[in-house]
Order: C-alpha cells, then structure tokens, then sequence
C-alpha cells in the first residue's frame, strides 16, 4: 500500500510478459508486423485502485484505435505493473510514423477504463490508470492523484545524485513526500489525494531551492496525471 506522506521511486525494470494477438475470426496472428516492419513501441505503467494500491492480474485489451479488429491481451503483474510491446502487430500502412492505441483495463468487481494514447513509433509512453470498484462515485474525488517527475542539475546541466525532494501543503497539512534523485539526477514520486497547490524543495549541498506548485483544472478520476518539475543548482 502506498502511504500519502511516504514517497514511491518507480525504477523497477519490467519483465517480458505474454501477449495473445487475436483477430476477429480469433485466429492468433502470425509473428509477422501487419506494417511489414519491427519497432520498439511500448507503453508501461502500473494500474491502481482508488486508493493508491497496486492491482494485480488486471486484465488489458490493446488495440489500433483506428483499426480495432484485431487486439492484444495481457494482464498486469503481480504488482500491478504492466508492459505493453510489440505494437507494430497492430499497426496499418497508416502508422507508420506512430500509432493510437486504444487500452482496455478490466476486473471483476471494478467499472472498466478505457484509455487512448498516441506513441510514437520506437516511442514510449507511461500510463498509470486508476479501477473504481462498481459501488464508489468516482465524481466525489476532489483531490489530485499524479507522478512528479523531473531533473536536478547543476549549472553545465549535469545530473546531481543523491539529492531529496520534498513535497509538501503549503496549506498546512501532514503531507511530507520525499523521494531521492538517482545517478542520473532524476527523481519520481507518487502523490495520492493532494490538493492543488504543493510545495516542492530540493536540498543540494546545505543549498535549498523551493518552488510552488499549481494544479489547474479538476482532477482526473481514470488515470493518474504526470507533472514535471526540475531544478537546477
């Protein structure tokens, strides 16, 4: 479970997973792109419920937005975790610059949700979904689920390690994220109901910098927001 004053580093490398490719006869494909080409296109994420909590075993239905006839299916991890490749199965002669994928999420017990991402080809895209059971109103949710991701640099645009961000309610309240920047100088987090205005800090060096966040507009109830936010010493 995934604690609103604890942060969560995503920065697991995800495993191969099956896919099914079925056409609308139900016949499998053969290992063959319908493009004629190989690509890397891929879409990851973790799908949670309306807690934050990571679901397993959901089971996810890809296909071509513009030609859905034919559709991959595959389940997330254990958890909650999902990979989606081989894409170029799914492309036509019209995608060959990219495609918009159309993707199911479904579990017994939880309305489903239905997510159409644009990707470029060899690209990759993060979609975080979230699963209300069939007995929550989704409407009654006025505070922001997001990833805050970004960079902490230095002035020659170097990534510096080891740097803490803090997330924090300029209002008051006890929430206290933090999340720790990799070699790279990057750092991610998932925040769970926050509210639309996050005061977010880095310390680099007995050096702190502070910036303030506004989220506009009203949260969304199927998928998780992604918020960038960098800073540079």
């Amino acid at each position: 479970m995934i604690s609103r004053t604890t942060g969560r580093l995503f920065g697991a490398v995800l495993g191969g997973m099956a896919l099914v490719i079925l056409s609308s006869s139900g016949a499998l494909w053969a290992q063959v792109d319908a493009a004629g080409f190989r690509d890397n296109t891929r879409v990851k994420g973790t799908v949670f419920n309306s807690q934050g909590e990571p679901m397993p075993m959901v089971e996810m239905w890809v296909m071509n937005d513009n030609s859905p006839a034919d559709r991959m299916r595959m389940r997330t991890r254990g958890s909650g975790e999902y990979l989606v490749r081989s894409v170029g199965r799914l492309y036509t002669r019209d995608d060959m610059s990219g495609i918009t994928l159309r993707i199911t999420f479904e579990l017994p017990g939880y309305r489903s949700v239905e997510i159409r991402t644009a990707v470029e080809s060899n690209g990759l895209v993060d979609v975080y979904p979230i699963l209300w059971r069939e007995n929550e109103d989704a409407s009654q949710m006025t505070e922001w689920c997001l990833i805050l991701r970004g960079k902490v640099t230095n002035a020659k645009g170097k990534g510096i390690r080891d740097v803490v961000v803090s997330v924090t309610d300029p209002a008051g309240s006890d929430l206290n994220v933090q999340a720790t920047t990799e070699k790279n100088g990057t750092y991610e987090a998932l925040l769970w109901s926050v509210p639309s205005i996050l005061s977010i800090s880095a310390n680099s060096g007995g050096v702190e910098q502070q910036q303030t966040l506004s989220l506009e507009g009203s949260p969304r109830t199927d998928v998780v927001a992604m918020i960038g936010q960098d800073f540079t010493f």
